[in-house]
């Protein structure tokens, strides 16, 4: 993204492979519901609606932003 402004395919190629899988898992375990957010810098790509629809497409997930305070929020969140 930093020189670009933009994911690039083979970047959005892993995410939602990534993404695929993590659903494949909860179908496994019965999982029936969760929620993909997309962090700030996701959020700030050129080509957004691009990687947002490969993510619907790829993965039949439904990807939302994250707000800002929620994001810091979990960055700083301690398990």
């Amino acid at each position: 993204i930093r020189e670009t402004g933009k994911l690039s395919m083979e970047t959005v190629r892993e995410l939602t492979g990534i993404l695929h899988g993590f659903r494949a898992a909860m179908t496994e375990y019965g999982v029936e519901s969760c929620r993909v957010y997309l962090t700030a810098p996701i959020q700030r790509a050129e080509n957004l609606g691009f990687v947002m629809g490969q993510i619907r497409i790829r993965t039949k997930l439904e990807p939302a932003p994250l707000d800002g305070r929620e994001e810091q929020l979990l960055l700083t969140w301690k398990l």
